[in-house]
Formats: structure tokens, C-alpha cells, sequence
């Protein structure tokens, strides 16, 4: 009784297994040549939720030489159609036994490991059948083939009909002149826009803030100065405090910012060369004189006398 009881103890794994998981293994022939392709199908049927592990049927077939693989999946009603398909060749006449493939699955939410084998089968690789009774025929020779003066015509009539095709495209572009592509001009920023961005750009440096006084009056100066040479074609940049001022002087309509100049650019010179420290006060001052400089002369309606050169009309 208790041989019986264990019995079907053993049997019970494998009456389930059918019913969690199929395995199939087969060729898709048993005859092969040599160099033929050699395709082995592995399909597995499973419900859904159970995890399979491949076996290695690469290493399980040494004797052949593996291509490629490829695979196939197929899910429906909670039953999964899995199928790889292996490539094989076989480069030598040889006789293969693939042995029963172990296939490990595991239930969803189980630790447990399952094993379910496929069926095993043979592989044939032959050589061309060659009657080796026969007698031994000579290489045939070559074959002439009759020369076709036709074709050769109609070769010619072509060649003649493309060269002269290309002797008049040739004629024709010959002298086209390549399109003259239009670059617009790009507009010049005026003198007004260019010390406005300077004295912005300066003034974002907090220079006399970091204690380099010095450095800032003659960045705000030189801004200045060569805003008076682009707007007024006046060398200040060349020129002394006095001298720029005659030159202003010379300006019709400049009385507004005679003044204004006089101090900012006297400021300036006291701490450039008479190294006065100015006060921060004095240091804002000379930058919304700045702005007032610029903004007072942006517009041309100012005219130079006295010789100086003309060019604010």
C-alpha cells in the first residue's frame, strides 16, 4: 500500500505539468546537405503568469554551427503561444541526437522550480550523393557565343545620342552666371545706441563699489569722449577737458550741456590724475550725467560752426 501511495506520489508532477506548461522540440526536417539551413523549433504553451527559463540548446548541439534565432509571442484567453526558432548549419556529414531539453518554470507567487522536458530527435547532414560507377566525362569546353552586330549598333546609337545631349547642356550652362545671393545689410548700431549699451554694461560692473574708483571714471569718461567723436566727429578722445569744451562751445544749441560736461568731465580728471577719491554720491552723479549727456544730443538738430565739420544734417 505504501509503494502505491508513493507511486503516485512521483507520478502526481507529472500528471499536472501538461496542464501548466507544453513543451514542443522538432525540426523543421530530419535530411539535410551540407550548408543547408537548419531551423530547430522550441514552442511552449503556458497559462499566463508562469515565468519559464530557456534551456541552452546552443550548448545542447555543438556538433552544428548556430546562426541566428528568432521568436514569436502569442497571448490569448490567459494562454500564452511562445515560439524560438534556432538556426543551424551543418558543414561536415554527420549524424546529431538532440537530447530531451529541460525546460525550468516557476509558478506565479510559488518559490518552487518546475522542470518539464521536451521529446527528443535526430538530425541527418549528408554530403551530395555522388555516383562514383560512372565514368569520368571531360570538362566540357566553352561555348562561342556569335558576335551580334546588332547590339553593337544599337550601343553606338546610344552613345551618340547622349553625347550629343551633353554637348548642348554643356553649351547651355556654359555661361550661366551662379545667382548673386542678396545679403541684407545689416544696419550699424548709431552712436546713441552704442553708449547707452556701454554705460549700462558699466554700470552692471559695480566697479567703484569693488573700490576700483580710478578704473570707473575712465571707463565713464572714455564712453563719453567717443560717443562726442561718432555723434560729432569731435576727437575727444585726442583732446583735453578745455579743448573738447571750445569744440562744444562751437555747437549750435549745445549751451544745455556745456555745464553738465564741464563737471562730469572735470570730476573725472581729478581722480584720474589728482587722485581724489570722490564720494559714492559723486560716483552716481557722474553716471546719470551720462545718460543726460547722451540723451540731450541724441537727436540731430544740432549744428557745428566755426570750421568744425558738418555732418549732424
Amino acid at each position: 500500500m505504501v509503494k502505491i501511495f508513493l507511486t503516485i506520489l512521483l507520478l502526481f508532477p507529472v500528471l499536472i505539468t501538461p496542464q501548466d506548461i507544453k513543451v514542443k522540440a522538432y525540426p523543421d526536417s530530419t535530411n539535410y546537405l551540407i550548408g543547408d539551413f537548419i531551423n530547430i523549433n522550441l514552442e511552449f504553451e503556458y497559462k499566463n503568469g508562469i515565468e519559464i527559463f530557456l534551456p541552452a540548446i546552443r550548448d545542447s548541439i555543438k556538433s552544428l554551427e548556430f546562426l541566428s534565432d528568432s521568436t514569436r509571442k502569442i497571448e490569448k484567453d490567459g494562454i500564452v503561444n511562445l515560439k524560438y526558432i534556432y538556426t543551424f548549419a551543418g558543414f561536415d556529414s554527420l549524424d546529431v541526437l538532440v537530447p530531451p531539453l529541460p525546460v525550468i518554470y516557476k509558478r506565479q507567487g510559488s518559490n518552487t522550480l518546475d522542470t518539464v522536458y521536451s521529446a527528443q530527435f535526430s538530425i541527418y547532414v549528408r554530403t551530395v550523393a555522388v555516383d562514383t560507377s560512372a565514368e569520368f566525362k571531360d570538362i566540357k569546353k566553352p561555348e562561342t557565343i556569335p558576335f551580334d552586330w546588332l547590339i553593337l549598333i544599337y550601343i553606338l546609337l546610344i552613345a551618340f545620342v547622349l553625347l550629343i545631349a551633353g554637348y548642348f547642356i554643356y553649351k547651355k550652362y556654359k555661361n550661366r552666371k551662379p545667382p548673386v545671393e542678396i545679403v541684407p545689410e545689416v544696419p550699424k548700431p548709431s552712436p546713441y545706441e552704442i553708449a547707452i549699451s556701454e554705460l549700462k554694461e558699466l554700470e552692471s560692473k559695480n566697479l567703484w563699489q569693488n573700490g576700483l574708483t580710478k578704473e570707473y571714471h575712465s571707463g565713464i569718461t572714455g564712453i563719453v569722449r567717443k560717443y562726442f567723436e561718432g555723434r560729432f566727429t569731435l576727437p575727444s578722445l585726442e583732446l583735453t577737458t578745455s579743448e573738447t569744451l571750445e569744440h562744444l562751445k562751437a555747437l549750435r544749441g549745445a549751451e544745455s550741456i556745456l555745464d553738465i560736461t564741464d563737471e562730469f568731465l572735470s570730476n573725472a580728471d581729478m581722480v584720474k590724475f589728482a587722485k581724489y577719491q570722490p564720494l559714492p554720491e559723486i560716483n552716481e552723479v557722474m553716471m546719470k550725467q551720462a545718460y543726460e549727456i547722451v540723451e540731450k544730443t541724441a537727436k540731430p538738430n544740432m549744428k557745428i560752426q566755426n570750421g568744425i565739420k558738418n555732418e549732424l544734417e
